[in-house]
């Protein structure tokens, strides 16, 4: 258990909290402003989408 602590501490827990120490609020508005559009799929991604969908849904109907 003691060795399980240690790991936790030492390879999780600082190398975030040394990472967030630098950090500056206009940073982390940003960075959560990128993680935010990331979800967000563009038009070209969702057409290909579209695209494979009716592919795979035609292809069972003729099967």
């Amino acid at each position: 258990m003691k060795k399980i602590l240690v790991f936790l501490i030492c390879c999780v827990w600082l190398p975030i909290v040394w990472a967030e120490r630098g950090v500056t609020e206009p940073e982390r508005r940003e960075q959560y402003a990128m993680i935010a559009e990331i979800n967000h799929p563009t038009l070209a991604y969702r057409a290909a989408v579209m695209q494979k969908m009716l592919e795979e849904a035609n292809y069972f109907p003729s099967a």
